[in-house]
This record gives C-alpha cells, sequence and structure tokens, in this order.
C-alpha cells in the first residue's frame, strides 16, 4: 500500500517515537489486513511534484547532447551522464 497523505502527526512515546497517520477509508480494507505481529517497511518522505512529460523529454535531449559533446574525448551514453546527475 502505499499512500499520499497531509497531516502525519508524531507522539512521543517510551523509547519511541508513534507516527499518526491518516489513512482514507477506501483504504481500510488494506489496513484491516496488517498484522502488529509482523514487521513492515514504511517510507515517509516529503512529496515532491514530479516532472511533466514535456520536461523529461528534455531532460532526455540535454542529457543526449552532454554525452555526445562528452564523447569527443571517450564514449559517454545519456544514460551515463543522466546517471552522474543524480
Amino acid at each position: 500500500m502505499k499512500l499520499t497523505v497531509k497531516g502525519v502527526q508524531t507522539l512521543k512515546g517510551i523509547g519511541y517515537i508513534n507516527l499518526v497517520v491518516p489513512v482514507p477509508l477506501s483504504e481500510e480494507e488494506e489496513i484491516n489486513k496488517i498484522d502488529p505481529e509482523k514487521q513492515y517497511v514504511v517510507e515517509v518522505k516529503q512529496w515532491r511534484k514530479g516532472r511533466s512529460n514535456d520536461a523529461n523529454k528534455y531532460a532526455w535531449v540535454l542529457c543526449q547532447k552532454i554525452a555526445e559533446k562528452l564523447s569527443e574525448e571517450s564514449f559517454h551514453s545519456k544514460e551515463d551522464v543522466y546517471r552522474k546527475a543524480i
């Protein structure tokens, strides 16, 4: 289950900080499947708007142009440029 939510709160307990996450009622069936005896992976990060398709296409065009320029000395792919940039 992956959610985007607002209103996450923290509560300090003894030896722990608890997260209170408001979950839409539409996810109740999934929430009811949670077994408190099992371990889960939980990731909390600030939501950021992703790039638009146009911005993404332009980023790859730039990566290609940079790769072509760098390849004058030794081969570089646009993927190499992208990996180095991120």
